[in-house]
Protein backbone atom coordinates (compact mmCIF):
# COMPACT_ATOMS: atom_id res chain seq x y z
CA UNK A 1 0.00 0.00 0.00
CA UNK A 2 1.38 3.33 -0.79
CA UNK A 3 1.41 6.46 1.25
CA UNK A 4 -0.94 8.38 -0.49
CA UNK A 5 -3.53 5.07 -0.67
CA UNK A 6 -2.73 4.70 3.01
CA UNK A 7 -4.06 8.36 4.12
CA UNK A 8 -7.38 7.99 1.61
CA UNK A 9 -8.15 4.97 3.11
CA UNK A 10 -7.04 5.29 6.40
CA UNK A 11 -4.98 2.13 6.21
CA UNK A 12 -1.30 1.14 7.90
CA UNK A 13 1.64 2.94 7.00
CA UNK A 14 4.44 0.88 6.62
CA UNK A 15 7.88 1.54 6.67
CA UNK A 16 9.53 1.51 3.03
CA UNK A 17 11.80 -1.23 2.12
CA UNK A 18 15.67 -0.29 3.12
CA UNK A 19 14.69 2.17 5.31
CA UNK A 20 17.41 3.09 7.84
CA UNK A 21 16.94 2.18 11.24
CA UNK A 22 16.21 5.05 14.51
CA UNK A 23 20.06 4.46 15.18
CA UNK A 24 21.61 4.12 12.06
CA UNK A 25 24.02 7.16 10.91
CA UNK A 26 21.73 8.03 7.71
CA UNK A 27 20.07 10.33 10.14
CA UNK A 28 22.62 12.13 11.77
CA UNK A 29 24.64 13.10 8.55
CA UNK A 30 24.21 17.28 7.33
CA UNK A 31 21.14 16.52 4.76
CA UNK A 32 18.87 19.49 3.60
CA UNK A 33 16.68 20.67 6.18
CA UNK A 34 19.45 21.65 8.72
CA UNK A 35 19.73 18.34 10.59
CA UNK A 36 23.15 17.97 12.11
CA UNK A 37 25.60 15.26 13.38
CA UNK A 38 23.94 15.95 16.44
CA UNK A 39 20.19 15.11 15.16
CA UNK A 40 19.25 18.51 16.06
CA UNK A 41 18.03 20.55 13.47
CA UNK A 42 19.60 23.94 12.80
CA UNK A 43 17.65 27.04 11.60
CA UNK A 44 18.07 30.64 11.71
CA UNK A 45 14.87 31.07 14.74
CA UNK A 46 16.28 27.99 16.68
CA UNK A 47 19.71 29.16 16.54
CA UNK A 48 18.40 32.51 18.37
CA UNK A 49 17.24 30.33 21.07
CA UNK A 50 21.01 29.89 21.94
CA UNK A 51 22.54 32.34 24.18
CA UNK A 52 26.01 32.57 22.50
CA UNK A 53 24.52 32.92 19.03
CA UNK A 54 21.92 35.70 20.16
CA UNK A 55 24.77 37.11 21.82
CA UNK A 56 27.09 37.17 18.90
CA UNK A 57 23.94 38.35 16.38
CA UNK A 58 22.92 41.00 18.77
CA UNK A 59 25.98 42.33 19.41
CA UNK A 60 27.02 42.85 15.70
CA UNK A 61 23.87 43.98 14.40
CA UNK A 62 23.79 47.29 17.41
CA UNK A 63 27.06 47.51 16.55
CA UNK A 64 26.39 48.25 12.48
CA UNK A 65 23.11 49.64 13.72
CA UNK A 66 24.33 52.17 15.92
CA UNK A 67 27.46 53.62 14.11
CA UNK A 68 26.01 56.38 11.70
CA UNK A 69 26.70 55.88 7.72
CA UNK A 70 26.92 59.32 5.84
CA UNK A 71 27.60 60.05 1.93
CA UNK A 72 30.47 62.28 1.43
CA UNK A 73 32.21 63.91 -1.59
CA UNK A 74 35.55 63.25 -2.72
CA UNK A 75 37.48 67.35 -2.77
CA UNK A 76 40.35 68.21 -5.04
CA UNK A 77 42.64 68.47 -2.68
CA UNK A 78 42.31 64.78 -1.44
CA UNK A 79 39.75 65.94 1.43
CA UNK A 80 36.15 65.15 1.55
CA UNK A 81 32.66 66.67 2.69
CA UNK A 82 29.15 65.42 3.27
CA UNK A 83 27.00 65.20 0.21
CA UNK A 84 24.26 67.02 2.30
CA UNK A 85 22.73 67.77 -0.70
CA UNK A 86 21.85 63.90 -2.40
CA UNK A 87 18.64 62.75 -1.05
CA UNK A 88 20.31 59.34 -0.70
CA UNK A 89 22.59 61.32 2.37
CA UNK A 90 18.99 61.48 4.87
CA UNK A 91 17.63 58.34 3.29
CA UNK A 92 20.70 56.05 4.71
CA UNK A 93 21.08 58.66 8.19
CA UNK A 94 17.76 59.11 9.08
CA UNK A 95 14.92 56.84 7.74
CA UNK A 96 15.40 54.43 4.84
CA UNK A 97 11.52 54.17 4.28
CA UNK A 98 8.13 54.85 5.78
CA UNK A 99 8.00 52.58 9.07
CA UNK A 100 12.13 52.39 10.43
CA UNK A 101 14.93 54.77 11.46
CA UNK A 102 17.92 54.36 10.24
CA UNK A 103 18.98 52.64 13.09
CA UNK A 104 16.73 49.74 12.86
CA UNK A 105 17.27 49.18 9.13
CA UNK A 106 21.04 48.57 9.67
CA UNK A 107 20.88 46.20 12.63
CA UNK A 108 17.97 44.39 10.41
CA UNK A 109 20.22 44.55 7.52
CA UNK A 110 22.86 42.77 9.49
CA UNK A 111 20.61 40.20 11.04
CA UNK A 112 19.96 39.19 7.99
CA UNK A 113 23.00 38.42 6.14
CA UNK A 114 24.35 36.93 9.79
CA UNK A 115 21.58 34.39 9.94
CA UNK A 116 20.69 34.19 6.30
CA UNK A 117 23.77 35.69 4.33
CA UNK A 118 21.75 38.37 2.44
CA UNK A 119 19.99 41.44 2.85
CA UNK A 120 17.75 42.48 0.35
CA UNK A 121 15.42 46.10 -0.13
CA UNK A 122 12.82 47.00 -2.64
CA UNK A 123 14.04 50.24 -4.29
CA UNK A 124 11.03 52.75 -4.54
CA UNK A 125 11.84 55.68 -6.69
CA UNK A 126 10.07 59.22 -6.34
CA UNK A 127 8.02 61.47 -9.16
CA UNK A 128 11.81 63.32 -9.82
CA UNK A 129 13.52 59.79 -9.93
CA UNK A 130 15.77 60.29 -6.84
CA UNK A 131 15.73 57.42 -4.90
CA UNK A 132 12.65 57.72 -1.84
CA UNK A 133 12.94 54.25 0.30
CA UNK A 134 14.27 51.15 0.70
CA UNK A 135 12.20 48.42 1.87
CA UNK A 136 13.21 45.35 3.36
CA UNK A 137 12.41 42.11 1.76
CA UNK A 138 12.75 38.73 3.19
CA UNK A 139 15.37 36.53 2.46
CA UNK A 140 13.38 33.39 2.56
CA UNK A 141 10.97 34.40 0.29
CA UNK A 142 13.39 35.81 -2.16
CA UNK A 143 15.15 33.33 -4.84
CA UNK A 144 17.90 35.06 -7.12
CA UNK A 145 19.94 33.14 -10.07
CA UNK A 146 22.54 34.62 -12.59
CA UNK A 147 20.73 35.40 -15.89
CA UNK A 148 22.20 35.02 -19.33
CA UNK A 149 22.78 38.68 -19.37
CA UNK A 150 25.76 38.70 -16.59
CA UNK A 151 23.12 40.23 -14.36
CA UNK A 152 21.05 38.80 -11.33
CA UNK A 153 17.07 38.12 -11.71
CA UNK A 154 15.01 37.72 -8.31
CA UNK A 155 11.93 36.13 -7.43
CA UNK A 156 10.05 37.64 -4.25
CA UNK A 157 7.14 35.54 -3.20
CA UNK A 158 5.20 37.65 -0.84
CA UNK A 159 2.80 36.51 1.84
CA UNK A 160 -0.35 37.38 -0.16
CA UNK A 161 -0.40 37.26 -3.83
CA UNK A 162 1.69 35.71 -6.74
CA UNK A 163 5.49 35.20 -7.18
CA UNK A 164 7.18 38.87 -8.93
CA UNK A 165 10.09 38.65 -10.91
CA UNK A 166 12.30 41.36 -9.89
CA UNK A 167 15.48 42.89 -11.77
CA UNK A 168 19.02 43.77 -10.63
CA UNK A 169 17.92 47.62 -11.05
CA UNK A 170 15.06 47.05 -8.67
CA UNK A 171 16.39 45.06 -5.33
CA UNK A 172 18.82 46.50 -3.38
CA UNK A 173 21.22 43.28 -2.57
CA UNK A 174 23.66 43.16 0.10
CA UNK A 175 25.91 39.21 0.08
CA UNK A 176 27.43 38.28 3.32
CA UNK A 177 30.25 35.64 2.48
CA UNK A 178 29.67 34.22 -1.04
CA UNK A 179 30.39 30.86 -3.01
CA UNK A 180 29.15 31.95 -6.38
CA UNK A 181 29.15 35.83 -5.85
CA UNK A 182 25.39 35.31 -6.66
CA UNK A 183 23.76 34.41 -3.38
CA UNK A 184 25.37 35.04 0.34
CA UNK A 185 26.02 32.13 2.51
CA UNK A 186 25.26 32.43 6.42
CA UNK A 187 27.44 32.06 9.52
CA UNK A 188 24.73 29.62 10.57
CA UNK A 189 24.75 27.67 7.50
CA UNK A 190 28.80 26.95 8.42
CA UNK A 191 28.66 26.11 12.10
CA UNK A 192 25.07 24.54 12.14
CA UNK A 193 26.92 21.65 13.57
CA UNK A 194 28.90 23.49 16.66
CA UNK A 195 25.00 25.22 16.82
CA UNK A 196 23.33 21.57 16.83
CA UNK A 197 25.92 20.45 19.21
CA UNK A 198 25.03 22.98 21.72
CA UNK A 199 21.30 22.69 21.31
CA UNK A 200 21.82 19.08 21.64
CA UNK A 201 23.25 19.94 25.36
CA UNK A 202 20.96 22.04 26.30
CA UNK A 203 17.93 19.60 25.65
CA UNK A 204 20.31 16.94 27.42
CA UNK A 205 20.47 20.19 30.46
CA UNK A 206 16.57 19.74 30.54
CA UNK A 207 15.86 16.50 29.74
CA UNK A 208 18.42 16.03 33.26
CA UNK A 209 16.72 17.91 35.53
CA UNK A 210 12.82 16.87 33.95
CA UNK A 211 13.98 13.24 35.28
CA UNK A 212 15.70 14.58 38.47
CA UNK A 213 18.43 12.22 38.25
CA UNK A 214 22.03 12.59 37.49
CA UNK A 215 22.21 9.32 34.89
CA UNK A 216 20.97 6.28 33.61
CA UNK A 217 19.88 3.98 36.47
CA UNK A 218 18.76 0.35 36.02
CA UNK A 219 16.99 -1.71 38.87
CA UNK A 220 17.48 -5.10 39.43
CA UNK A 221 15.11 -7.38 41.37
CA UNK A 222 16.64 -10.98 42.47
CA UNK A 223 13.66 -12.73 41.38
CA UNK A 224 11.29 -11.99 38.74
CA UNK A 225 8.56 -9.84 39.75
CA UNK A 226 4.51 -10.10 38.94
CA UNK A 227 3.13 -7.50 36.77
CA UNK A 228 0.99 -5.92 39.64
CA UNK A 229 4.63 -5.58 41.09
CA UNK A 230 5.79 -4.63 38.05
CA UNK A 231 3.50 -1.59 37.17
CA UNK A 232 3.71 -0.30 41.33
CA UNK A 233 7.57 -0.27 40.80
CA UNK A 234 6.86 1.88 37.90
CA UNK A 235 4.75 4.40 39.59
CA UNK A 236 6.70 4.72 42.24
CA UNK A 237 9.89 5.32 40.32
CA UNK A 238 8.28 7.77 37.64
CA UNK A 239 6.56 9.62 40.94
CA UNK A 240 9.47 10.14 42.57
CA UNK A 241 12.00 10.73 39.84
CA UNK A 242 9.95 12.66 37.46
CA UNK A 243 11.57 16.36 37.89
CA UNK A 244 13.90 18.51 40.04
CA UNK A 245 10.92 19.29 42.27
CA UNK A 246 10.41 15.57 43.39
CA UNK A 247 13.92 15.50 44.38
CA UNK A 248 15.09 14.14 47.46
CA UNK A 249 11.72 12.62 48.55
CA UNK A 250 11.48 8.89 49.83
CA UNK A 251 11.09 5.88 47.33
CA UNK A 252 9.50 2.44 48.52
CA UNK A 253 10.10 -0.54 45.76
CA UNK A 254 8.73 -4.09 46.02
CA UNK A 255 10.76 -7.18 45.58
CA UNK A 256 14.13 -6.19 46.22
CA UNK A 257 15.16 -3.55 43.41
CA UNK A 258 18.33 -2.47 43.96
CA UNK A 259 19.84 0.49 41.53
CA UNK A 260 22.65 -0.09 39.39
CA UNK A 261 24.17 3.03 37.10
CA UNK A 262 24.52 2.87 33.39
CA UNK A 263 26.51 5.61 32.44
CA UNK A 264 28.55 8.08 34.22
CA UNK A 265 26.77 11.40 35.57
CA UNK A 266 26.89 14.38 34.28
CA UNK A 267 29.59 15.74 36.38
CA UNK A 268 31.91 12.90 35.40
CA UNK A 269 31.30 13.78 31.54
CA UNK A 270 32.38 17.23 32.30
CA UNK A 271 29.07 18.30 31.29
CA UNK A 272 30.06 22.04 32.31
CA UNK A 273 33.10 22.16 30.14
CA UNK A 274 31.75 20.62 26.69
CA UNK A 275 28.83 23.58 27.30
CA UNK A 276 31.76 26.20 27.36
CA UNK A 277 33.46 24.68 24.67
CA UNK A 278 30.47 25.08 22.78
CA UNK A 279 30.09 28.41 23.76
CA UNK A 280 33.56 29.38 22.44
CA UNK A 281 33.48 27.82 19.12
CA UNK A 282 30.03 29.58 18.06
CA UNK A 283 31.70 32.90 18.69
CA UNK A 284 34.49 32.08 16.95
CA UNK A 285 32.37 31.35 13.97
CA UNK A 286 31.31 34.95 14.57
CA UNK A 287 34.63 36.17 15.26
CA UNK A 288 33.14 37.21 18.47
CA UNK A 289 35.90 37.66 21.48
CA UNK A 290 34.12 35.60 23.82
CA UNK A 291 34.09 38.19 26.92
CA UNK A 292 32.21 40.27 25.00
CA UNK A 293 29.09 37.67 25.09
CA UNK A 294 29.56 37.12 28.96
CA UNK A 295 32.32 34.38 28.87
CA UNK A 296 34.95 36.28 30.86
CA UNK A 297 36.49 33.23 32.11
CA UNK A 298 38.37 33.25 28.18
CA UNK A 299 41.38 36.01 28.10
CA UNK A 300 41.44 38.02 24.54
CA UNK A 301 44.62 37.86 22.47
CA UNK A 302 43.95 41.59 21.27
CA UNK A 303 45.09 43.34 24.14
CA UNK A 304 45.13 43.58 27.66
CA UNK A 305 43.30 46.45 28.54
CA UNK A 306 39.47 47.48 27.58
CA UNK A 307 40.83 49.59 25.38
CA UNK A 308 43.18 47.66 23.00
CA UNK A 309 40.65 44.87 22.94
CA UNK A 310 38.02 47.04 21.69
CA UNK A 311 39.76 48.54 18.98
CA UNK A 312 40.99 44.60 17.90
CA UNK A 313 36.82 44.53 17.94
CA UNK A 314 36.49 47.16 15.26
CA UNK A 315 39.23 46.07 13.07
CA UNK A 316 39.43 42.41 12.66
CA UNK A 317 35.61 41.61 13.01
CA UNK A 318 33.30 44.84 12.46
CA UNK A 319 35.14 46.70 9.69
CA UNK A 320 34.48 43.99 7.45
CA UNK A 321 30.80 44.04 7.60
CA UNK A 322 31.12 47.53 7.86
CA UNK A 323 32.84 47.77 4.03
CA UNK A 324 30.52 45.26 2.87
CA UNK A 325 27.60 47.89 3.39
CA UNK A 326 29.71 50.72 1.95
CA UNK A 327 30.57 49.15 -0.88
CA UNK A 328 27.09 47.72 -1.88
CA UNK A 329 26.20 51.40 -1.32
CA UNK A 330 28.33 52.72 -3.51
CA UNK A 331 28.20 50.28 -6.10
CA UNK A 332 24.17 51.03 -6.44
CA UNK A 333 22.74 53.68 -4.64
CA UNK A 334 25.28 56.62 -5.39
CA UNK A 335 25.29 58.61 -8.56
CA UNK A 336 28.56 57.39 -10.89
CA UNK A 337 29.57 61.21 -11.09
CA UNK A 338 30.66 63.17 -8.53
CA UNK A 339 33.30 60.87 -6.68
CA UNK A 340 30.53 60.38 -3.83
CA UNK A 341 31.72 57.21 -1.19
CA UNK A 342 29.38 56.13 1.91
CA UNK A 343 31.68 55.63 5.15
CA UNK A 344 30.52 54.54 8.38
CA UNK A 345 32.08 56.51 11.44
CA UNK A 346 33.99 54.77 13.85
CA UNK A 347 36.12 57.65 15.43
CA UNK A 348 33.89 57.07 18.68
CA UNK A 349 34.85 53.21 19.13
CA UNK A 350 38.52 54.01 17.80
CA UNK A 351 39.58 56.74 20.61
CA UNK A 352 41.81 55.57 23.63
CA UNK A 353 41.69 56.48 27.11
CA UNK A 354 41.37 59.89 28.03
CA UNK A 355 45.09 60.21 29.08
CA UNK A 356 45.86 59.10 25.62
CA UNK A 357 43.39 60.97 23.86
CA UNK A 358 44.35 64.28 25.72
CA UNK A 359 48.18 63.47 24.36
CA UNK A 360 47.28 62.79 20.81
CA UNK A 361 45.29 66.06 20.35
CA UNK A 362 47.94 68.29 22.48
CA UNK A 363 50.00 66.64 19.51
CA UNK A 364 47.85 67.46 16.59
CA UNK A 365 47.13 70.83 18.11
CA UNK A 366 50.67 71.95 18.47
CA UNK A 367 51.81 70.61 15.06
CA UNK A 368 49.04 72.30 13.14
CA UNK A 369 47.50 69.07 12.09
CA UNK A 370 43.91 70.03 13.78
CA UNK A 371 42.81 73.01 15.02
CA UNK A 372 41.59 73.90 18.46
CA UNK A 373 38.10 73.64 17.17
CA UNK A 374 38.34 70.69 15.63
CA UNK A 375 39.71 68.99 18.51
CA UNK A 376 35.93 70.56 19.98
CA UNK A 377 33.89 69.10 17.80
CA UNK A 378 35.79 65.59 18.25
CA UNK A 379 35.03 65.70 22.11
CA UNK A 380 30.89 67.12 21.70
CA UNK A 381 31.75 71.24 22.33
CA UNK A 382 30.51 74.22 20.49
CA UNK A 383 33.69 76.04 18.64
CA UNK A 384 34.77 78.83 20.39
CA UNK A 385 35.68 82.65 18.63
CA UNK A 386 39.25 82.88 16.98
CA UNK A 387 40.38 78.49 17.35
CA UNK A 388 39.09 77.50 13.64
CA UNK A 389 42.45 78.13 12.37
CA UNK A 390 45.71 75.39 12.64
CA UNK A 391 48.39 76.50 14.53
CA UNK A 392 51.55 77.46 12.36
CA UNK A 393 53.87 75.48 14.64
CA UNK A 394 53.48 74.75 18.51
CA UNK A 395 53.58 77.90 20.37
CA UNK A 396 52.93 80.39 17.55
CA UNK A 397 50.10 81.90 15.96
CA UNK A 398 47.68 80.76 13.97
CA UNK A 399 47.99 80.90 9.65
CA UNK A 400 50.09 83.44 7.84
CA UNK A 401 51.20 86.65 9.77
CA UNK A 402 50.41 89.32 7.18
CA UNK A 403 52.39 91.71 9.77
CA UNK A 404 55.62 89.47 9.68
CA UNK A 405 58.79 90.67 8.66
CA UNK A 406 60.27 89.43 5.53
CA UNK A 407 62.72 87.08 5.79
CA UNK A 408 65.80 87.97 5.60
CA UNK A 409 68.97 86.93 3.26
CA UNK A 410 71.50 86.03 6.37
CA UNK A 411 72.02 82.92 7.78
CA UNK A 412 73.58 84.37 11.08
CA UNK A 413 76.87 84.87 12.24
CA UNK A 414 79.26 82.63 11.09
CA UNK A 415 82.64 81.24 12.75
CA UNK A 416 85.86 83.03 11.30
CA UNK A 417 87.84 80.10 11.74
CA UNK A 418 87.16 77.23 9.88
CA UNK A 419 88.72 74.86 12.14
CA UNK A 420 86.58 75.71 15.03
CA UNK A 421 83.25 75.91 12.87
CA UNK A 422 84.28 72.26 11.99
CA UNK A 423 85.24 71.27 15.75
CA UNK A 424 82.28 73.04 17.16
CA UNK A 425 80.02 70.86 14.25
CA UNK A 426 81.47 67.81 15.34
CA UNK A 427 80.69 67.91 18.95
CA UNK A 428 77.04 68.85 18.63
CA UNK A 429 76.67 66.29 15.95
CA UNK A 430 77.93 63.89 18.66
CA UNK A 431 76.14 65.16 21.23
CA UNK A 432 73.11 64.83 19.06
CA UNK A 433 73.74 61.39 18.19
CA UNK A 434 74.09 60.24 21.55
CA UNK A 435 70.75 62.04 22.68
CA UNK A 436 68.81 60.41 19.40
CA UNK A 437 70.43 56.75 20.36
CA UNK A 438 69.17 57.03 24.39
CA UNK A 439 65.88 58.08 22.89
CA UNK A 440 65.86 55.19 20.87
CA UNK A 441 67.00 52.67 23.43
CA UNK A 442 63.89 54.07 25.44
CA UNK A 443 61.34 54.11 22.58
CA UNK A 444 62.23 50.26 22.31
CA UNK A 445 61.59 49.34 25.22
CA UNK A 446 58.34 50.69 25.53
CA UNK A 447 57.39 49.30 22.25
CA UNK A 448 58.33 45.93 23.38
CA UNK A 449 56.02 46.07 26.40
CA UNK A 450 52.83 45.97 24.14
CA UNK A 451 50.11 47.78 23.21
CA UNK A 452 48.30 48.55 26.34
CA UNK A 453 48.88 52.28 27.36
CA UNK A 454 51.03 52.83 25.33
CA UNK A 455 50.69 56.18 24.24
CA UNK A 456 50.86 57.08 28.13
CA UNK A 457 54.15 55.49 28.16
CA UNK A 458 55.60 57.03 24.69
CA UNK A 459 53.73 60.61 25.56
CA UNK A 460 55.31 60.47 29.18
CA UNK A 461 58.54 59.80 27.80
CA UNK A 462 58.86 63.14 25.85
CA UNK A 463 57.56 65.10 28.22
CA UNK A 464 60.81 64.00 30.22
CA UNK A 465 63.27 63.82 26.97
CA UNK A 466 62.61 67.68 26.64
CA UNK A 467 64.32 68.48 29.58
CA UNK A 468 67.14 66.10 28.80
CA UNK A 469 67.31 68.33 25.13
CA UNK A 470 67.37 71.54 26.72
CA UNK A 471 70.40 70.37 29.05
CA UNK A 472 72.60 68.77 27.18
CA UNK A 473 72.28 70.41 23.57
CA UNK A 474 71.49 73.68 24.40
CA UNK A 475 68.04 73.52 23.11
CA UNK A 476 65.20 76.33 23.43
CA UNK A 477 62.28 74.82 25.15
CA UNK A 478 59.98 75.89 21.65
CA UNK A 479 62.75 73.80 19.69
CA UNK A 480 62.56 71.26 22.03
CA UNK A 481 59.11 71.05 22.56
CA UNK A 482 58.25 70.90 18.80
CA UNK A 483 61.05 68.23 18.20
CA UNK A 484 59.34 65.72 20.55
CA UNK A 485 56.06 66.28 19.41
CA UNK A 486 56.91 65.51 15.73
CA UNK A 487 58.93 62.29 16.79
CA UNK A 488 56.16 61.23 19.34
CA UNK A 489 53.34 61.57 17.02
CA UNK A 490 55.81 59.81 14.00
CA UNK A 491 56.64 56.54 16.54
CA UNK A 492 53.32 56.33 17.96
CA UNK A 493 51.77 55.72 14.08
CA UNK A 494 54.53 54.00 12.73
CA UNK A 495 56.45 52.64 15.28
CA UNK A 496 59.13 50.72 14.75
CA UNK A 497 60.19 51.27 11.53
CA UNK A 498 60.48 55.15 12.77
CA UNK A 499 62.78 54.09 15.16
CA UNK A 500 65.14 52.01 12.24
CA UNK A 501 64.89 55.50 10.30
CA UNK A 502 65.78 57.71 12.61
CA UNK A 503 69.11 55.67 13.56
CA UNK A 504 70.37 57.17 10.36
CA UNK A 505 69.03 60.45 9.97
CA UNK A 506 67.75 61.85 13.51
CA UNK A 507 71.06 62.47 14.60
CA UNK A 508 72.00 64.63 11.90
CA UNK A 509 68.50 66.52 11.99
CA UNK A 510 68.79 67.55 15.18
CA UNK A 511 72.62 68.50 14.87
CA UNK A 512 70.88 71.09 12.38
CA UNK A 513 68.73 72.55 15.15
CA UNK A 514 71.27 72.83 17.91
CA UNK A 515 73.39 74.56 15.14
CA UNK A 516 70.73 76.95 13.73
CA UNK A 517 70.01 77.74 17.40
CA UNK A 518 73.01 78.90 17.87
CA UNK A 519 73.84 81.00 14.99
CA UNK A 520 70.36 82.32 15.38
Amino acid sequence: MGLLTSLVTGGPITAMEGTPGPINDYWYESIGGGITQSGERVTPESAMRLSAVYACVGLLADMVGTLPLLVYQRRPDGGKDRARDLPIYDLLRRRPNAYQTAKEWRSMGQEHLLLRGNFYNRMLWDRHGDLAQLVPLHPDRMTVKLLDSGRRGYTYRPLNGLPEALTQDEVFHILGRSRDGVQGCSVIEYAAESIGAAKAQEGFAARFWAQGMEGHLAFVAPNALSETARKNNEQALQQRLGGWRQAHKAVLLEGGLKPERLSVSGRDSQYIESRNFSLGEIARFFRVPPHLIGDIEKSSSWGRGIEQQTIGFVNFTLLPWLATFEQAVDAVLLPEAGDFFAEFLVDALMRGDMAARAASHAIYVQNGVLSENEVREQLNYNPRPGLDEPRRSMNQGRGPDPNAPAPSDTTGPVPTDPQESARLREIVIQAAGGAVRAEIVALRAALKRGPDRLAERITGYYGQHVELLAERLRLDATTARAYCAAHCAEVLERGLDALDEWEDEAPAALAALVLEGASA
